[in-house]
Protein backbone atom coordinates (compact mmCIF):
# COMPACT_ATOMS: atom_id res chain seq x y z
CA UNK A 1 0.00 0.00 0.00
CA UNK A 2 1.50 3.42 -0.88
CA UNK A 3 0.97 6.08 2.10
CA UNK A 4 1.49 9.85 1.58
CA UNK A 5 2.53 11.72 4.87
CA UNK A 6 1.23 15.43 4.20
CA UNK A 7 2.56 18.79 6.01
CA UNK A 8 6.28 17.83 7.04
CA UNK A 9 7.50 20.33 7.97
CA UNK A 10 11.07 20.61 8.83
CA UNK A 11 13.80 17.88 9.92
CA UNK A 12 15.27 21.04 11.69
CA UNK A 13 12.38 20.71 14.12
CA UNK A 14 13.31 17.46 16.08
CA UNK A 15 9.74 17.16 17.22
CA UNK A 16 8.47 17.37 13.72
CA UNK A 17 11.41 14.42 12.49
CA UNK A 18 9.95 12.61 15.59
CA UNK A 19 6.46 12.67 14.72
CA UNK A 20 7.15 11.66 10.71
CA UNK A 21 9.73 9.06 12.01
CA UNK A 22 7.40 7.26 14.44
CA UNK A 23 4.63 7.10 11.37
CA UNK A 24 7.00 5.43 8.80
CA UNK A 25 7.97 3.21 11.36
CA UNK A 26 4.02 2.21 12.35
CA UNK A 27 3.74 1.93 8.85
CA UNK A 28 6.54 -0.19 7.97
CA UNK A 29 5.12 -2.76 5.46
CA UNK A 30 4.00 0.37 3.79
CA UNK A 31 5.51 2.61 0.53
CA UNK A 32 5.99 5.72 2.29
CA UNK A 33 5.59 8.98 0.60
CA UNK A 34 6.57 12.44 1.92
CA UNK A 35 4.44 15.82 0.95
CA UNK A 36 6.41 18.63 1.92
CA UNK A 37 4.48 21.74 3.97
CA UNK A 38 5.95 24.30 1.40
CA UNK A 39 5.81 24.87 -2.47
CA UNK A 40 8.89 23.92 -4.12
CA UNK A 41 10.05 27.93 -4.71
CA UNK A 42 10.13 28.35 -1.15
CA UNK A 43 14.06 27.42 0.31
CA UNK A 44 12.81 25.56 3.54
CA UNK A 45 11.70 22.97 1.27
CA UNK A 46 15.34 22.35 -0.49
CA UNK A 47 17.23 22.94 2.67
CA UNK A 48 14.97 21.26 5.56
CA UNK A 49 14.33 18.27 4.22
CA UNK A 50 17.67 16.88 3.95
CA UNK A 51 17.80 14.25 6.69
CA UNK A 52 14.56 12.24 5.19
CA UNK A 53 16.78 12.64 1.90
CA UNK A 54 19.31 11.26 3.37
CA UNK A 55 17.64 8.08 3.89
CA UNK A 56 16.47 7.68 0.85
CA UNK A 57 13.01 9.73 1.19
CA UNK A 58 11.73 11.62 -2.03
CA UNK A 59 10.00 14.82 -0.54
CA UNK A 60 7.05 16.80 -2.88
CA UNK A 61 6.08 19.70 -2.88
CA UNK A 62 3.06 21.18 -2.27
CA UNK A 63 1.54 23.59 -5.05
CA UNK A 64 -0.70 24.74 -2.07
CA UNK A 65 1.85 25.36 0.58
CA UNK A 66 3.50 28.28 2.59
CA UNK A 67 3.45 31.03 0.56
CA UNK A 68 5.72 33.34 -1.19
CA UNK A 69 9.18 33.07 -2.47
CA UNK A 70 12.52 34.07 0.15
CA UNK A 71 12.74 37.37 -0.87
CA UNK A 72 14.90 39.62 1.72
CA UNK A 73 12.08 42.68 1.14
CA UNK A 74 9.50 42.62 2.97
CA UNK A 75 7.30 44.37 0.59
CA UNK A 76 8.01 42.25 -2.32
CA UNK A 77 7.70 39.39 0.01
CA UNK A 78 4.15 40.40 1.03
CA UNK A 79 3.30 40.97 -3.12
CA UNK A 80 4.67 37.30 -3.81
CA UNK A 81 2.47 35.74 -1.36
CA UNK A 82 -0.51 37.61 -2.68
CA UNK A 83 0.01 36.89 -6.06
CA UNK A 84 0.47 33.49 -5.60
CA UNK A 85 -2.66 33.17 -3.59
CA UNK A 86 -4.69 35.09 -5.93
CA UNK A 87 -3.32 32.09 -8.27
CA UNK A 88 -3.99 29.39 -6.29
CA UNK A 89 -7.81 30.02 -5.82
CA UNK A 90 -9.04 29.76 -9.75
CA UNK A 91 -5.74 26.93 -10.02
CA UNK A 92 -8.13 25.09 -7.11
CA UNK A 93 -11.10 25.37 -9.34
CA UNK A 94 -8.97 23.96 -12.21
CA UNK A 95 -8.28 21.23 -10.53
CA UNK A 96 -11.52 20.00 -9.53
CA UNK A 97 -13.04 20.33 -12.96
CA UNK A 98 -10.07 18.11 -14.28
CA UNK A 99 -10.90 15.09 -11.81
CA UNK A 100 -14.97 15.47 -12.36
CA UNK A 101 -13.81 15.16 -16.10
CA UNK A 102 -11.67 12.29 -15.20
CA UNK A 103 -8.71 13.45 -16.26
CA UNK A 104 -5.59 13.37 -14.43
CA UNK A 105 -3.29 15.43 -16.52
CA UNK A 106 -1.02 17.04 -14.30
CA UNK A 107 1.87 15.53 -12.56
CA UNK A 108 0.48 16.70 -9.37
CA UNK A 109 -2.93 14.98 -10.02
CA UNK A 110 -0.83 12.14 -11.24
CA UNK A 111 1.04 11.74 -8.25
CA UNK A 112 -1.78 12.49 -5.40
CA UNK A 113 -3.94 10.04 -7.62
CA UNK A 114 -0.93 7.08 -7.21
CA UNK A 115 -1.49 7.26 -3.53
CA UNK A 116 -3.90 4.63 -1.37
CA UNK A 117 -4.34 6.96 1.50
CA UNK A 118 -2.87 9.49 3.14
CA UNK A 119 -1.79 10.88 7.21
CA UNK A 120 -2.12 15.03 7.67
CA UNK A 121 0.13 15.65 9.91
CA UNK A 122 -0.70 19.07 9.98
CA UNK A 123 1.55 20.47 13.33
CA UNK A 124 0.09 23.81 14.49
CA UNK A 125 -2.28 24.59 11.88
CA UNK A 126 -5.47 23.89 13.29
CA UNK A 127 -4.64 26.16 16.69
CA UNK A 128 -6.17 29.27 14.93
CA UNK A 129 -5.63 32.86 17.06
CA UNK A 130 -7.77 34.16 14.10
CA UNK A 131 -5.79 36.57 12.22
CA UNK A 132 -5.99 37.22 8.54
CA UNK A 133 -2.86 35.14 8.08
CA UNK A 134 -3.97 31.82 9.86
CA UNK A 135 -7.09 32.13 7.99
CA UNK A 136 -5.01 31.74 4.74
CA UNK A 137 -3.10 28.62 5.86
CA UNK A 138 -6.53 27.11 6.71
CA UNK A 139 -7.74 28.03 3.18
CA UNK A 140 -4.76 26.86 1.58
CA UNK A 141 -4.94 23.83 4.02
CA UNK A 142 -8.54 23.19 2.82
CA UNK A 143 -7.58 23.39 -0.98
CA UNK A 144 -5.24 20.85 -0.99
CA UNK A 145 -7.58 18.38 1.13
CA UNK A 146 -10.36 19.00 -0.66
CA UNK A 147 -8.58 17.67 -3.90
CA UNK A 148 -7.06 14.30 -2.29
CA UNK A 149 -11.51 14.07 -1.07
CA UNK A 150 -12.23 14.92 -4.65
CA UNK A 151 -9.98 11.59 -5.72
CA UNK A 152 -11.73 9.74 -3.25
CA UNK A 153 -8.88 8.95 -1.03
CA UNK A 154 -9.16 8.06 2.42
CA UNK A 155 -7.63 10.62 4.79
CA UNK A 156 -6.66 10.42 8.65
CA UNK A 157 -5.80 13.63 10.78
CA UNK A 158 -3.13 13.83 13.06
CA UNK A 159 -2.34 17.34 14.09
CA UNK A 160 -0.41 18.36 17.29
CA UNK A 161 -3.54 20.09 18.72
CA UNK A 162 -7.21 22.14 17.69
CA UNK A 163 -8.36 25.23 18.93
CA UNK A 164 -9.52 27.90 20.07
CA UNK A 165 -10.98 29.00 16.96
CA UNK A 166 -10.97 32.99 17.67
CA UNK A 167 -13.25 33.99 15.23
CA UNK A 168 -16.35 32.80 13.24
CA UNK A 169 -14.25 32.47 9.71
CA UNK A 170 -11.79 30.05 10.97
CA UNK A 171 -14.77 28.41 12.68
CA UNK A 172 -16.35 27.83 9.81
CA UNK A 173 -13.64 26.45 7.51
CA UNK A 174 -12.27 24.66 9.91
CA UNK A 175 -15.73 22.33 10.41
CA UNK A 176 -15.69 22.46 6.48
CA UNK A 177 -12.14 20.76 6.67
CA UNK A 178 -13.03 18.33 9.43
CA UNK A 179 -15.61 16.94 7.71
CA UNK A 180 -13.11 15.56 4.83
CA UNK A 181 -11.22 12.84 6.99
CA UNK A 182 -12.07 9.24 7.63
CA UNK A 183 -10.79 9.65 11.37
CA UNK A 184 -9.22 12.66 13.49
CA UNK A 185 -6.90 11.47 15.83
CA UNK A 186 -6.68 13.73 18.50
CA UNK A 187 -3.06 13.84 20.47
CA UNK A 188 -4.40 15.41 23.94
CA UNK A 189 -7.36 15.45 25.82
CA UNK A 190 -8.40 18.97 25.66
CA UNK A 191 -8.65 19.27 21.98
CA UNK A 192 -10.56 16.18 21.75
CA UNK A 193 -13.27 18.26 24.48
CA UNK A 194 -13.15 21.32 22.34
CA UNK A 195 -14.01 19.07 19.16
CA UNK A 196 -16.52 17.19 20.66
CA UNK A 197 -18.48 20.45 22.74
CA UNK A 198 -18.14 22.76 19.87
CA UNK A 199 -17.99 21.20 16.79
CA UNK A 200 -20.05 17.71 17.65
CA UNK A 201 -17.58 15.36 15.76
CA UNK A 202 -17.78 11.84 15.77
CA UNK A 203 -15.15 10.86 13.35
CA UNK A 204 -12.56 11.52 16.21
CA UNK A 205 -10.98 9.15 18.50
CA UNK A 206 -8.44 10.21 21.10
CA UNK A 207 -4.90 9.05 20.84
CA UNK A 208 -1.66 9.96 22.68
CA UNK A 209 1.12 11.88 20.72
CA UNK A 210 2.65 9.19 18.09
CA UNK A 211 6.18 9.89 19.74
CA UNK A 212 5.33 8.32 22.37
CA UNK A 213 4.74 4.90 20.38
CA UNK A 214 8.56 5.66 18.91
CA UNK A 215 10.51 2.07 19.19
CA UNK A 216 14.29 2.07 19.35
CA UNK A 217 17.52 0.25 20.73
CA UNK A 218 20.32 2.81 21.61
CA UNK A 219 23.92 2.81 22.70
CA UNK A 220 24.73 4.80 25.50
CA UNK A 221 27.40 5.40 27.63
CA UNK A 222 26.01 6.14 31.17
CA UNK A 223 25.78 10.16 32.17
CA UNK A 224 29.70 11.36 32.94
CA UNK A 225 28.91 14.89 33.34
CA UNK A 226 25.90 16.48 35.64
CA UNK A 227 24.19 19.01 33.33
CA UNK A 228 20.60 20.31 33.11
CA UNK A 229 18.71 20.59 29.74
CA UNK A 230 17.41 24.12 28.24
CA UNK A 231 14.97 24.51 25.43
CA UNK A 232 13.77 28.02 24.24
CA UNK A 233 11.11 28.99 21.98
CA UNK A 234 10.34 32.30 19.95
CA UNK A 235 6.96 32.74 20.53
CA UNK A 236 4.32 35.49 21.68
CA UNK A 237 4.74 34.82 25.38
CA UNK A 238 5.77 38.47 26.97
CA UNK A 239 9.62 37.94 25.97
CA UNK A 240 10.84 39.87 28.94
CA UNK A 241 8.68 38.06 31.58
CA UNK A 242 9.64 34.65 29.51
CA UNK A 243 13.46 35.34 29.88
CA UNK A 244 13.05 36.46 33.38
CA UNK A 245 11.58 33.18 34.20
CA UNK A 246 13.98 30.47 32.43
CA UNK A 247 16.94 32.70 34.41
CA UNK A 248 14.94 31.98 37.65
CA UNK A 249 14.32 28.56 36.97
CA UNK A 250 18.05 28.21 35.34
CA UNK A 251 19.30 29.43 39.06
CA UNK A 252 17.05 27.59 40.92
CA UNK A 253 17.05 24.35 39.39
CA UNK A 254 21.65 24.71 39.15
CA UNK A 255 21.16 25.25 42.41
CA UNK A 256 18.80 23.10 44.10
CA UNK A 257 20.46 19.80 41.90
CA UNK A 258 24.09 21.66 42.68
CA UNK A 259 24.85 21.21 39.10
CA UNK A 260 26.76 23.67 37.12
CA UNK A 261 26.82 22.42 33.86
CA UNK A 262 23.75 23.74 31.07
CA UNK A 263 23.18 22.43 27.64
CA UNK A 264 20.70 24.72 25.23
CA UNK A 265 19.54 21.98 23.25
CA UNK A 266 18.38 23.86 19.57
CA UNK A 267 15.50 21.73 19.44
CA UNK A 268 14.36 23.38 16.37
CA UNK A 269 17.54 25.08 14.95
CA UNK A 270 16.16 27.37 11.97
CA UNK A 271 18.63 30.21 12.39
CA UNK A 272 19.25 30.04 8.46
CA UNK A 273 15.99 31.62 8.31
CA UNK A 274 15.35 33.52 11.69
CA UNK A 275 18.27 33.77 14.56
CA UNK A 276 16.23 35.24 17.22
CA UNK A 277 16.45 32.18 19.47
CA UNK A 278 20.26 31.93 18.89
CA UNK A 279 20.20 35.49 20.54
CA UNK A 280 18.43 34.43 23.20
CA UNK A 281 20.91 31.56 24.07
CA UNK A 282 23.57 34.80 23.81
CA UNK A 283 21.63 36.48 26.72
CA UNK A 284 21.58 33.55 28.76
CA UNK A 285 25.94 32.66 27.84
CA UNK A 286 26.56 36.34 28.85
CA UNK A 287 24.33 36.95 31.92
CA UNK A 288 26.66 38.23 34.83
CA UNK A 289 24.46 36.73 37.41
CA UNK A 290 25.10 33.20 35.66
CA UNK A 291 28.85 33.39 35.02
CA UNK A 292 29.51 30.53 37.31
CA UNK A 293 27.25 27.88 35.18
CA UNK A 294 28.78 26.67 31.89
CA UNK A 295 26.84 26.51 28.90
CA UNK A 296 27.06 24.56 25.93
CA UNK A 297 24.55 25.03 23.10
CA UNK A 298 23.96 21.99 21.41
CA UNK A 299 22.50 21.86 17.51
CA UNK A 300 22.87 19.95 14.16
CA UNK A 301 21.39 17.00 15.99
CA UNK A 302 21.53 14.59 12.97
CA UNK A 303 19.60 11.80 14.26
CA UNK A 304 16.68 10.85 16.59
CA UNK A 305 18.93 7.93 18.59
CA UNK A 306 21.33 11.16 19.14
CA UNK A 307 18.78 13.15 20.22
CA UNK A 308 17.43 10.93 23.04
CA UNK A 309 21.08 10.33 23.98
CA UNK A 310 21.64 13.65 24.17
CA UNK A 311 18.12 14.00 26.57
CA UNK A 312 19.49 10.49 28.39
CA UNK A 313 22.07 12.05 30.11
CA UNK A 314 20.37 15.08 31.29
CA UNK A 315 19.83 15.30 35.25
CA UNK A 316 16.58 17.57 34.43
CA UNK A 317 14.73 19.39 31.68
CA UNK A 318 13.96 23.00 31.47
CA UNK A 319 11.73 22.58 28.59
CA UNK A 320 9.55 25.31 26.29
CA UNK A 321 9.29 23.07 23.63
CA UNK A 322 6.43 20.16 23.65
CA UNK A 323 8.46 17.80 21.88
CA UNK A 324 11.65 18.37 23.74
CA UNK A 325 9.77 17.33 27.11
CA UNK A 326 8.42 14.13 25.32
CA UNK A 327 12.11 12.99 24.44
CA UNK A 328 12.69 13.60 27.98
CA UNK A 329 9.49 11.58 29.60
CA UNK A 330 10.52 8.78 26.99
CA UNK A 331 14.42 9.02 29.01
CA UNK A 332 12.60 9.06 32.24
CA UNK A 333 14.38 11.89 32.93
CA UNK A 334 12.63 14.44 34.78
CA UNK A 335 11.23 18.04 33.96
CA UNK A 336 9.59 21.00 33.52
CA UNK A 337 7.44 22.21 30.50
CA UNK A 338 6.93 25.98 30.20
CA UNK A 339 3.20 26.39 28.16
CA UNK A 340 3.81 28.34 25.15
CA UNK A 341 1.26 27.70 23.06
CA UNK A 342 -2.68 26.89 23.05
CA UNK A 343 -3.07 24.31 25.76
CA UNK A 344 -1.14 21.26 23.73
CA UNK A 345 0.78 20.78 26.74
CA UNK A 346 -1.93 20.55 28.98
CA UNK A 347 -3.58 17.96 27.29
CA UNK A 348 -1.14 15.72 26.26
CA UNK A 349 0.20 15.63 30.02
CA UNK A 350 -3.55 15.30 30.75
CA UNK A 351 -3.12 11.72 29.13
CA UNK A 352 -0.82 10.82 31.77
CA UNK A 353 -1.68 12.37 34.84
CA UNK A 354 1.35 14.42 34.42
CA UNK A 355 -0.49 18.05 34.11
CA UNK A 356 1.72 18.97 36.99
CA UNK A 357 4.80 18.91 34.94
CA UNK A 358 3.26 22.02 33.07
CA UNK A 359 2.80 25.72 34.44
CA UNK A 360 2.19 28.75 32.40
CA UNK A 361 4.72 31.46 32.02
CA UNK A 362 2.40 33.66 34.77
CA UNK A 363 2.19 30.37 37.11
CA UNK A 364 5.89 30.53 37.03
CA UNK A 365 6.34 33.96 38.15
CA UNK A 366 4.22 33.76 40.89
CA UNK A 367 5.57 30.48 42.90
CA UNK A 368 8.74 33.11 42.21
CA UNK A 369 7.35 36.15 43.52
CA UNK A 370 5.49 34.18 46.55
CA UNK A 371 8.61 32.03 47.08
CA UNK A 372 6.62 29.08 46.75
CA UNK A 373 9.71 27.00 45.87
CA UNK A 374 8.48 23.36 46.70
CA UNK A 375 6.16 22.47 43.54
CA UNK A 376 9.05 23.11 41.85
CA UNK A 377 11.65 21.14 43.83
CA UNK A 378 9.19 17.92 43.51
CA UNK A 379 9.66 17.99 39.69
CA UNK A 380 13.28 16.79 39.95
CA UNK A 381 12.16 13.19 40.88
CA UNK A 382 11.57 10.61 38.16
CA UNK A 383 9.42 8.24 39.79
CA UNK A 384 6.00 9.60 38.23
CA UNK A 385 7.65 8.90 35.02
CA UNK A 386 8.81 5.91 36.00
CA UNK A 387 5.35 4.37 36.76
CA UNK A 388 3.10 6.22 34.36
CA UNK A 389 5.38 6.30 30.56
CA UNK A 390 5.42 2.95 29.06
CA UNK A 391 8.63 3.95 26.65
CA UNK A 392 10.00 1.71 24.01
CA UNK A 393 12.77 3.59 23.73
CA UNK A 394 15.08 1.23 25.20
CA UNK A 395 19.00 1.83 26.54
CA UNK A 396 21.99 -0.33 26.26
CA UNK A 397 25.79 -0.02 27.17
Amino acid sequence: MKIGILYVYSDKNLGDFAIVKSRINLLKESEIHLFSTYNRFQKKFINHSLKFRENGFIIYSNIFGELGLDFKNRIIKNISKIIHFLFLIPYFFFLRILIQLNIKATPFLKKLNSIDEFYFKGGSIFESNGSIIQLVSLIRCYFLLSIINKLGKPIYFDPQSFGPFKSNNSSFLFKKIADIPKLIYCREKISYRYLQMFFKLKNIKLKSDIVFDYEADIKFDNKSVKSIGLTLVDSNLNRDLYMLNVKRLILFYTNFLDIKNVKIIRQVDLNDIDNTEEKMESIFIHDKDMCDINFEVIKNVNSLDDAFRIYKSLNFLIGTRLHSTIFSSLTKTPFINIEYQGFKSRGTYELFNLSNRVFTLKNIDKLFNEKKHKELELLANDEDLKITINSKVKFYN
